[in-house]
């Protein structure tokens, strides 16, 4: 019998050992040493107490417990549960016990497993050494009213976790949430251990995160750990300039996720109380030591910072930043207020920050340094690596200057920039990537006014598929200077690029000229495959836009005679290429450079339009030009049946033939330009002769003798003009019940054989049905006609191939005949390259008609009126100039409206 009583006896105190509830029902504060049964600093006694075991502290009661003293006291026991959920009138969110500390009460937690959860705190610093801490619902800094308490606060940091393996609050609901809110302090939060999570909390505003109150002197949040994970959170209040921010990194840090956060705004995204209109003073995420291993900043809205959203200052390996919204609110979208941080976006910065392996992918990234512009503003770009050590980095995805919708929010340098960061990428052009971002408005430095994408003192790198001053869809986003500018720097592609729209603009007289791409003072570079489009002078009495631009330096090719290596360079607001100042080696291959205000090439010599002062040449052994001889003139027809013929600058010098673009009058003052490429042949000495030459041509000569692999090439000849054998006034097609009747009219011929007549199905593939005899020659009009006495089904498609006596051809306008008597529309080809014919048909046509061309965003880019007293209005359209991409193209008679889609390859 006293066995069993004794086993009944350790039973029972073996149970109460393991599972201790305590209740706290009393307010009172009696002193550390001899506190008030019940009371708080009873109940901690009492666990720390209990030995191992399972303990739960219940707060029954609700109101104030003023601890006034300072109480040095911790937990130091395991699996210990303060609940507040319990007191009276708690719900989720707003906790109904204030313990309330003496302001500089260091609290330590060293037992592992310790969970706080739903009270309101101030005046005490939770110094957690214990692993597994947690703490939920809680309010940090605010009494139970969620007012922030007038107290006094530690002068370090509100809680230092460094056991390891800590969780503070969740997001998938308040109950969970975490306000912090102690003014004074240096950190709000340090975090030293390794695998702790921070989740879903607010730091330094009131409960319903939209306001900021308090601040710290230095960083909000300090990390120093390893495998810790910042999510959710909402993170205001730094007032520290300098190296501090939202979130600073100033210990080696491997596998750290800060994700989904919130820096510089409040909850919804924006900021209504800010101080100073700063979220934080400092950065928003600030890196001081090494970020390494497989790290993300992810998802986060880094917005209103004072200094730079971003900055990398240490070893960064491993590191991704992707997905983020820089510089704008929440919705990422740009409104009447500006979200922008002080300084650049995403910085690297400093001989410090050595990066490897940095992927910054998918960010939208805006407004740098228009909060901040008294204030460094000539660093005001939107992504920068910044006198850093360079080894790999991809910046791939993003928009720079403009949000996902397209609205401009330009940064106040480029969008893009390596400045002074040496021979980047281990020499190696492939480890630097920059590509597929959209890069738009960037540049509005006032004092000199910037770029979409620059480099300076930076080398070894590849700028790709970027769309620059233009959006996929067309959009116009123009940066204020030029797209890509590229300053003392050597081995870089710019390959596969769109860079349209660009401004031109500048401020003041400078040394440079503006372009879509411009070269200043570089060397060893490629450029291929890109459209330069659209850059036009954008203002200053100083300033010309060029397509393409190298001034000084040299050793650059521009093209190359691959399928996919030649740009097209047209409609810009000077020359298509520039190359002065004494910049030499520049080799320009089979780059279709047609349409531009002035030269197609231009090396700054004398007799070229358009020059800026008394610049050096450039390419110098080329500027004389090569000639096209007026003899022996480009027949007009197919292939074979022209000659050509000239002088070469340069002795067995390579010469290419192009086929000269509509929008050029030959001959002209400004010389040649290049629609399409026709054929390359070797001089001879310092002549050259070609077969096989086909339409109007102007030619460029490459140099034989060149330096390091490139080689100079020269200004296009003037265009020749052919002599047309015939002036054709018209060609017309009308049905006549079951036939076509086709008429036309010469007003001059000359050697003329014959016409032949060609049909076709589709508009695209004819074969001869028939022949008229020519005049051989007349200065009178004459007139022709012929029937087509069995037409196709649906429409007929119609042209005149004219033979000259020596075989030479030339061929008409393509028309297109309908059998129904109903009215139609038929645009041909389509998919087009070059040119569009549009022709209505049936009886209802007659009188007057608008033909109108629209982009992707509904602009009109293209009208014309027609007119027509027979059964067909027709009309050709130029759209070598125009994008690839989708158009709109509508026809409005006296009747009737029809839209049609075109589609530019």
């Amino acid at each position: 019998m006293k066995t069993i009583f004794l086993y009944i006896t350790l039973f029972l105190s073996a149970l109460s050992a393991s599972a201790l509830t305590v209740d706290v029902t009393n307010l009172n504060y009696k002193n550390y040493t001899t506190p008030t049964v019940n009371s708080f600093s009873w109940a901690v006694a009492q666990v720390n107490a209990a030995g191992a075991g399972t303990h739960v502290i219940r707060i029954m009661i609700a109101g104030n417990f003023n601890e006034p003293e300072y109480a040095p006291y911790s937990i130091a026991n395991s699996n210990v549960t303060i609940d507040g959920t319990q007191a009276p009138g708690w719900t989720c969110g707003a906790p109904s016990f204030f313990w309330n500390g003496p302001g500089y009460a260091p609290v330590a937690f060293s037992g592992n497993n310790i969970v706080i959860k739903g009270m309101s705190v101030t005046g005490i610093a939770f110094n957690v050494t214990g692993s597994g801490f947690k703490m939920f619902g809680c309010l940090i800094g605010l009494d139970n009213a969620g007012v922030a308490s007038s107290g006094s606060t530690p002068g370090g940091s509100v809680m230092s976790l460094s056991g390891g393996s800590a969780t503070i609050g969740y997001s998938s609901s308040a109950c969970g949430r975490n306000v912090f809110a102690s003014s004074g302090v240096t950190n709000t939060m340090i975090i030293s251990g390794n695998g702790n999570t921070v989740n879903g909390n607010y730091f330094n505003t009131g409960t319903n995160g939209n306001s900021r109150i308090n601040s710290t002197t230095g960083s909000v949040i300090l990390v120093q750990g390893n495998n810790n994970t910042l999510d959710s959170n909402v993170i205001l209040g730094s007032a520290g300039g300098g190296a501090f921010g939202g979130i600073q990194v100033n210990g080696a840090s491997n596998t750290l996720n800060i994700n989904h956060n919130y820096i510089g705004v409040n909850k919804t995204g924006t900021l209504s109380n800010g101080g100073a209109g700063y979220g934080n003073t400092g950065y928003g995420i600030y890196t001081s030591a090494g970020v390494t291993g497989s790290s993300f900043f992810t998802a986060n809205v880094i917005s209103n910072n004072r200094q730079s959203g971003i900055s990398l200052e240490g070893t960064t390996t491993g590191l991704t930043i992707n997905n983020n919204i820089v510089g704008l609110p929440g919705s990422g979208i740009q409104g009447a207020v500006i979200y922008g941080n002080g300084d650049s976006g995403i910085r690297a910065f400093s001989a410090s920050a050595v990066i490897t392996s940095l992927s910054i992918d998918n960010n939208t990234v805006c407004n740098s340094g228009f909060i901040n512009s008294a204030g460094n503003a000539s660093t005001n770009s939107g992504i920068i690596f910044n006198s850093a050590v360079v080894n790999s980095v991809t910046v791939t995805n993003n928009y720079t200057g403009v949000d996902r919708s397209f609205n401009l929010a330009g940064n106040q340098f480029p969008g893009i920039y390596f400045f002074s960061c040496g021979t980047m990428g281990g020499s190696n052009v492939a480890n630097v990537l920059v590509q597929q971002n959209v890069v738009g408005d960037n540049g509005h430095y006032a004092t000199t006014p910037s770029n979409g994408i620059a480099t300076y003192s930076s080398n070894y790198y590849t700028i790709d598929n970027n769309y620059v001053g233009i959006g996929p869809g067309g959009q116009s986003l123009g940066n204020v200077s030029s797209g890509i500018e590229i300053s003392s720097s050597t081995n870089f592609l710019i390959i596969n690029n769109n860079i349209q729209n660009n401004k031109g603009q500048r401020t003041s007289a400078v040394a440079e000229a503006c372009a879509g791409i411009i070269l200043y003072q570089s060397s060893l570079g490629t450029i291929q495959n890109n459209i330069v489009s659209n850059n036009l002078n954008g203002g200053g009495s100083f300033v010309t836009n060029h397509g393409i631009v190298v001034q000084q330096g040299g050793q650059i090719l521009i093209g190359g005679t691959g399928a996919s290596q030649p740009n097209t360079i047209n409609s810009n607001g000077t020359h298509g290429v520039f190359v002065f100042d004494g910049a030499n080696n520049v080799q320009m291959t089979r780059n279709i450079i047609s349409c531009n205000a002035s030269m197609g090439i231009s090396l700054n010599v004398a007799g070229d339009p358009n020059t800026i002062g008394a610049k050096g040449v450039g390419n110098t052994s080329m500027t004389s030009g090569p000639t096209l001889s007026t003899t022996g003139c480009p027949g007009a027809g197919v292939a074979g049946s022209g000659n050509a013929s000239g002088t070469s600058p340069g002795s067995n010098a390579t010469i290419e033939i192009f086929s000269t673009p509509p929008c050029k009058t030959c001959p002209n003052v400004l010389r040649g330009e290049a629609s399409s490429y026709q054929q390359t042949v070797t001089a001879a000495g310092t002549s050259w002769s070609a077969t096989g030459v086909t339409g109007n041509v102007s030619v460029t000569a490459t140099n034989s003798t060149g330096s390091g692999g490139y080689f100079p090439t020269s200004r296009f000849s003037d265009c020749q003009v052919c002599s047309l054998p015939i002036t054709l006034l018209y060609f017309n097609g009308q049905r006549n019940n079951f036939e076509v009747l086709l008429t036309w009219a010469t007003a001059m011929e000359l050697n003329n054989k014959e016409f032949m007549i060609e049909r076709s199905e589709d508009g695209i593939s004819f074969y001869t049905m028939g022949t008229v005899t020519g005049a051989i020659n007349s200065s009178n009009v004459l007139r022709y006609e012929f029937t087509d006495k069995q037409p196709l089904p649906g429409i007929s498609y119609y042209r005149l191939k004219q033979e000259d006596v020596d075989g030479t051809q030339s061929f008409s306008r393509i028309i297109a005949i309908s059998e129904r008597a109903s009215s139609g529309i038929s645009v041909f080809p389509n998919p087009a390259h070059s040119e569009v014919s549009v022709v209505l048909f049936g009886t209802e046509l007659i009188g007057t008609g608008t033909v109108k061309l629209y982009n992707v965003l509904g602009q009109e880019i293209f009208t014309a009126s027609v007119s027509s007293n027979t059964l067909q209005i027709g009309i050709s359209i130029d759209v070598s100039s125009l994008s690839q991409g989708t158009y709109a193209l509508k026809v409005i008679t006296n009747t009737q409206e029809w839209v049609e889609q075109l589609i530019k390859r």
